[in-house]
């Protein structure tokens, strides 16, 4: 075994050659200056972040509440306005400092809120000055006190958190980001970030999130039971997670134990979430998410019992929703102390991961992250080139084709171009009328999900005496919540994947059959073509055997509903007070929380998300790149002269860029061996 002493050495240098790594990658250009400088940074500082990601409400500020405080400090987030990015460590004392908007960033805020988001037709922007409003507003009762705020942070104590990140907070519009210092320990040499989520509709506070994940050396990603692993979930992890790298990946499904109480047993969640997994990465074939995610096995929590199991039972006694959390868990799952309230949250499991990895694998989480970074950076810099290359290979093809052959060429692509162009304007209007169907139909599928839940709800109410009421009602809602609403609005985009897979294959074999009629090297085009195409498999669903490589990292308007409508809060506890008074005070709150579920807000997405579906057929794509290999062609009609001259600059961009990737292979190779 080796001594204390020799694994500090062996440590020291494993640094010392990520350090030369680094600035190898920056002298052979895979690096910027900023990035470079970070790795460097970190590697001296030997600080391990640990950044706690997820969808909305899947959990993870009531996880960090048990795992950290045992109480509920951190404040769920009720919308995405009132989300706030948080960050834990460790402090000699136990205070909080926040930052502020800078003035400039404030300015834009205010702006927006001036905006008439009805006059807007983009649901983002919409969302932006829906968002930006609601801040300012919230902003009235500190408005003489802002001026001197911004572009500042403010130390507090750590019992006034909730007035820089709870919904109600009175700085919470003007609050960027949250630092907090805990004298822990074990936190020394550690950060803990909360994220508050992605698509959040205030823009730098987006970009705060993304620079906190760059950082991340470990990514711990709470997953819903009810819906582990749906889309949003795989483009966090293969989109957002893939682009800054990541040493280490925990997942954890939170909120196991109400699919425990629906027959589900906890190896079919585990199951289900592996088999999900998996066939993501069959389809990304992305080789550090691979190495990553190989061996990885789901840990199964429930944060809400957890920290029901770590308060003081007199702080939930005094507060009727908690109560009611705490004496319906302990009814259903027949427990009688907050002990046996903790074993079954299974949350032990998740938080000795965490301070196994702190312990044990930090060293080595701290040196194979900024590894991951450098060669997925290079990599990237291998496909631009490569993409270069392929264009230029097809101008000195043209370039050497004689001029008499090119009069024909030219002929054949503009007949191909105008009967491609019909093919794509039927595909077009078949397609159109398909969204339409299938939206209405869709549609009217919720509306009449909705109004049966809230018949039921009211059967229930009508049905059952108090204490059996509590539990069903609960039961209801929260499958309707967690399960029912998720999954019908995740069949919206299905179904309509599935109409456009079909005009896809069609369209795609109809060009194919056009471009060999007519054009003598078809099968280059047609490449260039599926090429375009396969940047949008992973958004669509396809799976044609074609279509296999990884997805374009710089291609992000693909098409996805998304989680399409947000709830409103169900006050069970209030509906449960108000039937100890008379069940038509019950019934009319039941009314009142299903009357504000807008479904409108659905409604109005279908027009702008049908004009990204359409624009999924590439067709505009298509008809560009026809036109640029007419264009080519005629450019290449030119004098001798002219010809050989531009020849012979494509044919030196060629030699230039086939020389660079030598270059970087070989680098790569050799700095491959440095690992």
């Amino acid at each position: 075994m080796k001594s204390d002493s020799n694994l500090f050495l062996e440590y020291q240098e494993k640094k010392r050659k990520v350090c030369d790594l680094a600035e190898a990658a920056l002298k052979a250009g895979w690096l910027d200056e900023k990035t470079h400088n970070e790795i460097l940074s970190k590697i001296k500082n030997d600080v391990l972040t640990i950044g706690v990601i997820g969808q909305m409400k899947c959990g993870k500020s009531t996880f960090l509440n048990s795992f950290l405080f045992g109480k509920p400090f951190l404040p769920a987030a009720t919308t995405p306005m009132t989300a706030a990015l948080s960050v834990i460590t460790y402090g000699d004392k136990e205070e909080i400092i926040a930052e502020f908007y800078s003035q400039d960033e404030w300015n834009e805020l205010k702006d927006l809120a001036q905006r008439d988001e009805e006059k807007e037709t983009d649901l983002q922007t919409k969302s932006s000055i829906k968002a930006a409003k609601e801040l300012y507003e919230k902003s009235a009762p500190i408005q003489s006190q802002i001026p001197s705020l911004l572009g500042k942070t403010q130390n507090d104590d750590f019992n006034n958190l909730i007035e820089y990140v709870g919904a109600d907070g009175r700085y919470v519009p003007i609050v960027k980001s949250v630092k907090i210092y805990l004298s822990e320990e074990w936190l020394k040499g550690i950060e803990i970030v909360d994220t508050p989520g992605f698509n959040d509709p205030v823009i730098s506070r987006e970009e705060r999130t993304k620079e906190f994940l760059k950082r991340a050396d470990v990514v711990l990603m709470m997953l819903y039971a009810g819906r582990a692993f749906d889309a949003t979930d795989r483009d966090i992890l293969f989109d957002k997670v893939k682009r800054v790298g990541v040493g280490k990946i925990i997942l954890a499904v939170n909120k196991y134990d109400i699919q425990l109480l629906r027959n589900e047993s906890p190896e079919q969640i585990k199951g289900f979430v592996t088999d999900e997994i998996q066939k993501a990465l069959h389809q990304y074939k992305e080789d550090t998410l691979s190495e990553l995610l190989s061996d990885l096995e789901p840990i199964l929590i429930s944060a809400q019992l957890a920290l029901l199991s770590k308060m003081p039972l007199s702080d939930i006694r005094t507060d009727a929703d908690l109560k009611f959390h705490y004496d319906k868990a302990c009814d259903e799952f027949y427990l009688q102390t907050q002990a046996q309230l903790y074993e079954k949250s299974n949350v032990a499991e998740l938080e000795n991961k965490v301070r196994e990895i702190i312990a044990s694998q930090k060293e080595t989480i701290l040196i194979k992250k900024p590894i991951n970074l450098i060669f997925q950076s290079a990599k990237n810099i291998i496909d631009a080139i490569k993409k270069e290359l392929l264009k230029l290979n097809q101008s000195k093809e043209v370039l050497s084709i004689p001029d008499d052959e090119l009069e024909v060429r030219i002929k054949n692509l503009k007949k191909a171009e105008k009967k491609i162009i019909r093919k794509i304007e039927f595909a077009e209007s078949d397609l159109s009328d398909a969204f339409d169907e299938i939206s209405v139909k869709l549609f009217r599928r919720l509306q009449d999900m909705v109004e049966g839940v809230k018949d039921e709800c009211n059967r229930i109410i009508g049905n059952y005496k108090r204490g059996e009421l509590q539990r069903k009602l609960s039961d209801r809602i929260e499958r309707f919540e967690d399960i029912e609403l998720p999954r019908a609005q995740e069949n919206v985009p299905k179904e309509l994947r599935k109409s456009l897979n079909e005009n896809l294959n069609q369209l795609s074999d109809d060009i194919t059959d056009i471009l060999g009629e007519y054009v003598d090297d078809s099968d280059e085009i047609v490449e260039c073509f599926i090429r375009e195409l396969k940047k949008k498999q992973f958004d669509i669903g396809v799976s044609t055997s074609c279509w296999s490589e990884e997805k374009e990292e710089d291609d992000d308007d693909g098409f996805s509903f998304g989680m399409l409508l947000a709830l409103p809060v169900l006050p069970i506890a209030g509906i449960i007070t108000l039937f100890s008074t008379g069940r038509d005070e019950a019934h009319e709150e039941v009314k009142r929380y299903f009357s504000s579920i807008d479904l409108n807000e659905i409604k109005d997405k279908f027009p702008q998300e049908k004009r990204k579906f359409l624009s999924l057929l590439h067709g505009e794509n298509i008809k560009n790149l026809m036109k640029d290999l007419t264009r080519q062609a005629e450019e290449a009609q030119g004098s001798k002269e002219e010809k050989q001259k531009a020849l012979e600059d494509v044919l030196s961009k060629i030699s230039l860029n086939e020389t660079k990737l030598e270059k970087i292979n070989i680098e790569y190779k050799k700095l491959k061996e440095l690992v």
